[in-house]
């Protein structure tokens, strides 16, 4: 099988090198993400994500073109299609501010990490033996103007998903 490959800034690498130093999305959190179903080796509801990406962008104040974005387009195409995936899978973008600085930036540019994976599934599958739903007791979002973006800053839901599997739940309200 061949390697599995990932975009880091427009450029496509073996996704086990090593490619970048620290960055102000691993230091600070200082972006955003979508995570993409692949279904017969497409992108689905590339525009939607397309667009909730945009819409996180602008709230953190990062700048992105629409140049960008076809490039954007472009490029999980070519990641596709470099990972061989002709039927299920799963893509993640992740869109951060580019550059170095502390906590003040010192660019508002943007750039793309893309990452692609097979699923044994093609398509979506529905549920036919019913949820074991639970409610959170560690985990409490309020709402805020970040609540509709998936800022890179998941904390809360990597402790929800630890709870929802140690209580063994499908799904937790949180």
């Amino acid at each position: 099988m061949s390697p599995n490959y990932v975009c880091y800034d427009n450029k496509f690498y073996v996704e086990d090198q090593a490619i970048f130093r620290l960055n102000r999305a691993m230091k600070f959190g200082d972006g955003v993400f979508e995570t993409i179903r692949i279904i017969n080796g497409q992108a689905k509801y590339l525009e939607f994500h397309f667009e909730r990406l945009k819409r996180g962008l602008e709230l953190l104040e990062i700048n992105c073109t629409s140049s960008e974005l076809d490039q954007l387009e472009v490029c999980v195409s070519q990641l596709i299609i470099k990972n061989e995936i002709e039927k299920g899978g799963i893509l993640r973008i992740i869109a951060q501010r580019a550059g170095l600085g502390k906590y003040t930036p010192k660019t508002n540019r943007v750039f793309f990490y893309i990452e692609s994976e097979r699923l044994r599934i093609n398509s979506y599958e529905l549920n036919k033996k019913g949820l074991k739903l639970g409610i959170s007791q560690k985990v409490k979002i309020d709402y805020s103007k970040f609540s509709e973006h998936k800022t890179l800053n998941a904390i809360p839901y990597v402790l929800a998903a630890k709870e929802k599997y140690e209580g063994q739940f499908d799904e937790l309200v949180y």
